[in-house]
């Protein structure tokens, strides 16, 4: 696959982690999830995460 099409698949797994993680944060009105989903998987937020895990060096070679 090229890098558009594992960009792709990957942001499907990145949604599925944080919904699950707000559906255990015990988060139950539709309107709630939504609105903190959003602020996860933000352009902005991504980037925070990104520039985090290369900061502390937690992700390896192939992974960047």
């Amino acid at each position: 696959m090229n890098g558009l099409s594992l960009a792709y698949l990957g942001d499907a797994y990145y949604e599925l982690a944080v919904r699950k993680y707000l559906l255990n944060q015990g988060i139950t009105k539709i309107d709630q999830l939504h609105k903190q989903k959003v602020k996860f998987s933000s352009n902005a937020a991504q980037t925070k995460a990104m520039n985090h895990f290369l900061k502390e060096e937690i992700l390896t070679e192939e992974e960047i």
